[in-house]
């Protein structure tokens, strides 16, 4: 084989050329990425109830859903938080289980419970874990306008045109109030007519239908008949009748005021001080990230030109300039790496000739090997790019080895191709050997790394570039090292044409080198040979001194990264209101603004809310962004350190530090709290008064811990309606028509949609807000029961003000309480003792 390679030399550069001919064109069309394609064993069921406490949602949904999902196949584990009008149920496998299959029977099983929960619960909505539900980018939008305008616009121009651009899957839009059509009923009128709010709902919906009428049949036509019979107007929507009084028609018009109107506000935005709209641009799972962003740039660009003059969209944060920037270090470092070992090659083989064979040998073992990387499913990312540059060191061994053999059968008189075909087949045993005994190293971390669970994953793509890498620069050393070596670039020794000049004298110097440094090392082993006893204890010592050092060290799945933003999450009392809420969040950013230099932007989010849950008026956050790290005045250590002795200035808000780096969101990539401690127990109590005795351990014993807190929070305050349920079913009535009512009366009801101009907007049935202000106003609810009645609220029920939990953390089906804390920088976990 050897001597048909180096016989037919033209042949094979042609193989090769094409093959790293095809590499360069492979390498523009690998996905790139910051971490390899992962695909978490994990689920979360995400369920809706809205305006149901966290008390009954728990009771309603959670648990019922729990129990029909805690038999699943190959199931690791169940947890849920329950939350005011939300579940989210997270289910983990174990890791190798096949996620579509387990997918449909977590579908399966949700269809068979799905008809026990309660009739305003959603429907469960499925989601898997994905590095994709991480914002790819987050956008504002500001102008010249209310924050209701540019919801408006971020939603009919903005949020369509994002979502078209190829990689893009979904917009999250937050900020300003969606728009609908209002219709405020004062109580006297429900009264006077003695109508409820439902029974104006079905009225109302039944007047704004278009239905299919069927077919007629003319001549040759055959026309398909439509009843146009919905609300085209205002007006029409006004005098839509509902009920008849007396042979009187009641119309909408004649109950309450109907308007074009806005939403109950939940959540507000500002940016720098600005009232703004935020958008969180989600793209595809199998997108390249660095193409799907430089998409959307180019999207914003085209989009900006459409827009009104004072309104302008522009980019808050972009998570792959981490990704460029890392992908970008790495690649320096490895080209680096590959130069230093040209360069080093060159004084030490003193050849030109040589060192080119080894300089084409690096490139091609690379190209070939994203060859297969491509075929092989992978992406760049910073473990395969870490696993090329580690490979980089490695590549240039076989070759060497080879080349230096051939280099010394040319020095005893061998002709180019004997040389070259003697050479190669006399080493190629041994570095085959050699370079199969590095891949025995690495192989197994990509064979089985299903059962090396998280750490396989991550590391499976850097083992499989390095073997990869290592496989192919043996194929390049045995087949076309002696090819260069013997046809396009001959080996030449210093014999056969001698150095004259600078470089002959540049020669008789290094040469004169390496013989002193080959006579040191021969002297040195010498005396190590004579002291056998005393080497070998000394390397033992070595030894064991470095593997006592092992627990000092400390263990983690990644090193601390410098943070890009600082989050500060802000949690008032339950219940308070959001315009309390934002001056607090105002008083914060007053506080940051003077404190902190030379942050690029301040996001307050009031009511702060995501992709699952719906936003608290008790809750908001603020985000303080950083510039390039080459142009930061403070690092986000310093700025926490700076801010962490101010929060003792806001009495009564609970303040604490999120995760603000990239891999806090990547499904569990080394972020989350550095101490996460669960109690679970039937008694919530004494397993609240344990977290209490835990958190103050931490607190006042750990000077190494920062920021402990518990992760639940009594004191929602709520009224409890309590019904007899035997003068309620007396009077002809049932709990969901009681329930419907109550929740109608208090946060307003969806009758039906009005479109106009393409758009639609949800029509909304409201009671003033003077007649739902105060506990007694449930007095004057009236409920239809099944006889045609109206029966007051009072009647059946009675009323008790109480608190409830805001969130309810289970696993295992049972409640579990969390203290979690940070570390701070540079302390280590296992050496965190209470004092």
């Amino acid at each position: 084989m050897l001597n048909t390679t180096v016989n037919r030399p033209v042949t094979f550069f042609v193989i090769f050329s094409l093959l790293i001919g095809f590499g360069v064109y492979i390498a523009t069309e690998l996905p790139v990425d910051l971490f390899p394609n992962i695909e978490p064993t994990v689920m979360m069921i995400s369920t809706r109830y809205d305006n149901a406490g966290p008390e009954e949602v728990e009771r309603t949904v959670t648990r019922p859903l729990e129990s029909a999902l805690s038999n699943v196949s190959s199931l690791r584990r169940i947890s849920s938080t329950t939350t005011y009008g939300n579940s989210s149920i997270v289910v983990e496998f174990t890791w190798g289980t096949r996620m579509d299959e387990a997918g449909n029977e977590v579908r399966d099983r949700l269809d068979h419970v799905r008809p026990l929960l309660p009739d305003g619960a959603g429907s469960p909505s499925i989601f898997k874990f994905d590095p994709a539900l991480i914002p790819l980018m987050e956008v504002r939008l500001v102008g010249d306008r209310s924050p209701e305008e540019l919801r408006s616009i971020a939603e009919r121009t903005v949020q369509p045109r994002l979502e078209q651009i190829s990689g893009i899957a979904q917009t999250f839009v937050q900020g300003g109030r969606d728009t609908v059509v209002r219709v405020d009923i004062p109580r006297s009128r429900l009264d006077s007519y003695e109508l409820s709010l439902t029974e104006i709902a079905q009225a109302l919906n039944s007047q704004n239908l278009a239905l299919s009428a069927g077919r007629l049949v003319e001549g040759d036509r055959d026309y398909l008949v439509q009843s146009s019979g919905e609300l085209r107007t205002l007006d029409e929507i006004r005098h839509a009748v509902i009920a008849e009084r007396g042979g009187v028609p009641v119309r909408l018009g004649d109950l309450g005021d109907v308007s074009e109107g806005f939403r109950r506000e939940t959540n507000r935005v500002y940016i720098n001080g600005e009232p703004s709209v935020y958008i969180a641009v989600r793209k595809q799972s199998d997108a390249n990230s660095i193409h799907a962003a430089d998409a959307v740039h180019e999207g914003l660009r085209k989009i900006n030109a459409e827009l009104p003059p004072d309104v302008r969209l522009s980019v808050i944060s972009d998570t792959t300039e981490l990704i460029r920037g890392s992908v970008a270090t790495v690649t320096g470092q490895a080209c680096a790496g590959a130069l230093l070992a040209i360069l080093v090659l060159l004084v030490f083989l003193r050849s030109l000739s040589s060192t080119l064979v080894v300089a084409i040998a690096i490139p091609a073992s690379i190209l070939i090997t994203f060859t297969i990387m491509y075929f092989a499913g992978l992406t760049l990312n910073l473990m395969t790019l870490a696993g090329l540059a580690l490979g980089v060191g490695l590549l240039v061994d076989n070759s060497i080895v080879i080349l230096e053999n051939i280099y010394r059968f040319r020095e005893k008189g061998v002709k180019l191709r004997p040389a070259a075909v003697r050479g190669t087949r006399e080493m190629a045993g041994a570095i085959t050997a050699a370079t199969l005994t590095t891949v025995s190293v690495f192989l197994p971390l990509a064979l089985f790394r299903s059962q090396l669970e998280l750490a396989g994953e991550l590391f499976a793509g850097l083992a499989f570039t390095v073997v990869i890498s290592l496989l192919s620069s043996l194929v390049v050393a045995v087949f076309l090292v002696p090819v260069l070596g013997s046809s396009f670039f001959p080996l030449v020794t210093a014999r056969q044409r001698p150095l004259r000049g600078p470089l002959g004298k540049l020669n008789e110097r290094t040469t004169q080198l390496f013989v002193e440094m080959e006579t040191a090392y021969s002297k040195a082993l010498a005396s190590v040979l004579r002291h056998k006893l005393l080497t070998g204890l000394t390397i033992v010592a070595m030894l064991l001194g470095s593997l006592s050092l092992i627990p000092r060290l400390g263990f983690e799945l990644f090193p601390a990264q410098e943070q890009d933003n600082v989050q500060v999450q802000v949690r008032m009392p339950l219940g308070t209101r959001l315009e309390v809420t934002e001056q607090v969040l105002f008083e914060l950013q007053e506080l940051i603004q003077k404190e902190i230099q030379g942050y690029q932007d301040l996001v307050l989010r009031v009511g702060d809310g995501d992709l699952f849950s719906a936003g608290a008026s008790h809750t908001g956050r603020v985000s303080i962004l950083l510039p390039e790290y080459d142009q930061r005045v403070e690092s986000a250590a310093e700025i926490k350190a700076k801010l962490r002795p101010h929060f003792d200035h806001f009495p009564g808000v609970e303040l604490s530090f999120g995760d603000g780096g990239f891999l806090s969101g990547a499904g569990g990539l080394g972020g989350g709290p550095a101490i996460d401690i669960g109690i679970r127990g039937n008694n919530s109590e004494e397993a609240r008064r344990v977290a209490d005795a835990i958190r103050n351990i931490l607190e006042h014993q750990v000077p190494e811990v920062v920021d402990p807190r518990i992760n639940m929070n009594d004191g929602l305050p709520q009224v409890d309606i309590r019904i007899d349920r035997e003068r309620a079913y007396a009077l002809g009535l049932n709990m969901a028509s009681i329930g419907r009512e109550i929740r109608a009366n208090l946060d307003g009801l969806t009758a039906s949609r009005f479109r106009r101009a393409g758009n639609e907007y949800d029509i909304v049935l409201m009671l003033d807000e003077s007649d739902r202000k105060q506990v007694p106003d449930l007095n004057r609810i009236f409920v239809d029961s099944v006889r045609g009645e109206r029966v007051p609220l009072s009647s059946f029920a009675t009323y008790e003000r109480t608190t409830g939990p805001t969130t309810i953390h289970r696993s295992g089906q049972a409640r579990e309480i969390r203290v979690q804390a940070g570390i701070v920088p540079g302390a280590k976990i296992n050496e965190i003792e209470p004092r």
